[in-house]
């Protein structure tokens, strides 16, 4: 009988080969073994935002970030995207030619909508994952925040103290999405 259960265990331990379908969309819940699906990768929408007009893959070419070769594949597709209008109080306007408002409580309502439309405008079901990638600038006199109460009441307070990444964020939270 512990040999048995012994077994159980090791056979619980070893990973499972899946049964899965990946042609057909799914919206990335569990199969009937319990085991957790991965979405299709072809159902995967991308967009963002950006405080300047400038396409996303022009955008790309210009930063540098990547391998020049990556960039010359992607710079056609990336400059394909919708881009929303990005959130940095503190960059000058003639840098940040598409930013929203910087009182910091209109500008999380738009960047809440902006996720419920990106999810509707690409039909995406299942998960959806914010992804933030900025040179930001850590503001020194930002209100501490010590709870989640605290961070909107600084919010509601039209503090432009605040920095992107904590609305961003904030956004993604309150809209049930993860934030990287």
């Amino acid at each position: 009988q512990q040999q048995q259960q012994q077994q159980e265990q090791q056979q619980e331990i070893q990973p499972q080969e899946s049964q899965s379908d990946f042609s057909q969309p799914h919206d990335g819940t569990s199969n009937n073994k319990g085991n957790r699906l991965l979405a299709d990768a072809s159902m995967a929408a991308i967009g963002g935002w950006d405080i300047r007009s400038v396409r996303l893959g022009d955008a790309l070419y210009e930063s540098k970030s990547l391998d020049y070769d990556l960039v010359r594949q992607l710079q056609d597709e990336m400059n394909k995207l919708k881009v929303f209008k990005g959130y940095a109080p503190l960059v000058p306007t003639d840098i940040a030619d598409n930013r929203l408002e910087e009182i910091t409580s209109e500008a999380l309502k738009s960047l809440r909508a902006d996720i419920r439309y990106f999810k509707w405008r690409n039909g995406v079901v299942g998960h959806t994952t914010v992804l933030f990638v900025q040179d930001e600038i850590w503001l020194d006199d930002a209100p501490p925040l010590g709870n989640a109460q605290e961070l909107l009441e600084a919010i509601e307070a039209e503090d432009n103290k605040m920095p992107p990444s904590i609305l961003y964020g904030t956004a993604a939270l309150l809209e049930g999405r993860s934030f990287v």
